[in-house]
């Protein structure tokens, strides 16, 4: 079993990115990944399918028992998980809400 991996997102964090990043998670959690890091440094923009796909991870990554952390949080992508609530759902995410 490997401690943890990181996953660089991709700068646009959308439809086009959904189907690769499912692959990367599905295959590190089939792999016994006890922690899957997902680095937000360089994204800038998340769609409505990004937050879905997000949400599905962390339920399978859960049922695995593998936890999901994010980081590197950009302002951007800390304004869309605070209008999402996404800190409800990812452990340790504090967003502050207003």
């Amino acid at each position: 079993m490997t401690d943890a991996v990181t996953i660089e997102m991709p700068e646009s964090f959308d439809f086009q990115e959904v189907k690769d990043f499912s692959e990367q998670v599905n295959t590190h959690i089939h792999n016994q990944v006890s922690r899957i890091v997902l680095d937000f440094g360089k994204v800038t923009y998340i769609d409505s399918t990004g937050l879905g796909m997000l949400a599905i991870a962390q339920k399978t990554a859960h049922g695995a028992n593998c936890e999901i952390l994010l980081e590197n949080l950009t302002p951007q992508a800390r304004d869309v998980f605070k209008l999402a609530s996404f800190d409800r759902l990812f452990d340790g995410l504090e967003l502050n809400h207003d």
